[in-house]
């Protein structure tokens, strides 16, 4: 969610992810994730890049996902509504990891209760967690 500039999803299929699915809502940015895929030569069969809200495009995804990144604009709130998104859209997997990035004055999101808190991280600007869901 919130792809960017694609490097956390260019990191994990860098990693032997199998697939990765880029969601961005900026054209540029999206059709530069195209680009960057084509460049790489990383086949059709290993990445797709949806344009549009995250919000919307997650409640319509038809796959679950082994591992998310969400890693939204600073300063616009969107920690909570993509984790709210994720958990009422049914796209994580059973075990499923949820990586989380964001400014550290917006750290203060809670995630469920059972998500459990794998690593964490902080700087003076900047706050990155890992969860992983567990379902028992």
């Amino acid at each position: 969610m919130f792809a960017g500039s694609g490097s956390l999803g260019f990191e994990a299929l860098s990693r032997y992810a199998k697939w990765c699915t880029f969601i961005e809502m900026a054209p540029q940015a999206a059709n530069n994730i195209k680009q960057n895929l084509q460049t790489l030569k990383i086949d059709h069969s290993a990445a797709e890049v949806k344009q549009g809200d995250a919000f919307a495009l997650c409640a319509s995804l038809p796959q679950q996902f082994d591992l998310i990144f969400i890693d939204p604009p600073f300063h616009q709130q969107l920690v909570p509504r993509a984790l709210d998104v994720l958990i009422h859209n049914n796209v994580l997997a059973k075990g499923a990891l949820i990586y989380v990035e964001c400014e550290r004055q917006a750290s203060t999101y809670s995630a469920p209760d059972n998500w459990q808190l794998i690593k964490q991280k902080d700087t003076s600007n900047l706050s990155s967690r890992l969860f992983e869901l567990n379902d028992s």
